[in-house]
């Protein structure tokens, strides 16, 4: 690549091609290299996101490439599945099953569970409440 094409700017350089401008990042994490995984990852993005991750970066004390590649590893899903993954999934489903914002039932929510806890209290073997 000759000089007139790319102007470097560390870890980040903005490419020139017919009149198209746009911003490359390579993405070179010291992370990866712990792991002994390693690859270079470039990223077309607009100036003002790369203004915007060199600023972050920097705040966190680290160059603009290790912290995208904390994003990176931050919000890409896990490769490793919990023992007890299925069960987490199910829970889950439940909870969005059960989200309400009605006024109603969650009043009697409360109420039921007002229930249940005096009535579990009450009947302890220890005499001490379970739920305070």
């Amino acid at each position: 690549m000759s000089s007139d094409v790319f102007r470097n700017d560390g870890p980040c350089r903005r490419a020139r091609r017919l009149s198209q401008v746009s911003y490359e990042c390579v993405v070179h994490s010291r992370r990866a290299l712990r792991y002994n995984l390693e690859m270079d990852l470039t990223i077309h993005i607009p100036q003002s996101l790369e203004e915007r991750l060199k600023s972050v970066a920097a705040q966190s004390g680290l160059n603009a490439s290790d912290y995208a590649a904390r994003l990176i590893v931050r919000h890409l899903p896990s490769d490793e599945v919990a023992p007890n993954q299925a069960t987490l999934n199910l829970l889950s489903n439940w909870d969005q099953e059960d989200q309400t914002d009605d006024p109603q039932e969650i009043k009697r929510r409360e109420e039921e569970w007002e229930e249940f806890r005096l009535s579990m209290n009450e009947n302890s073997l220890s005499g001490r409440p379970i739920y305070p």
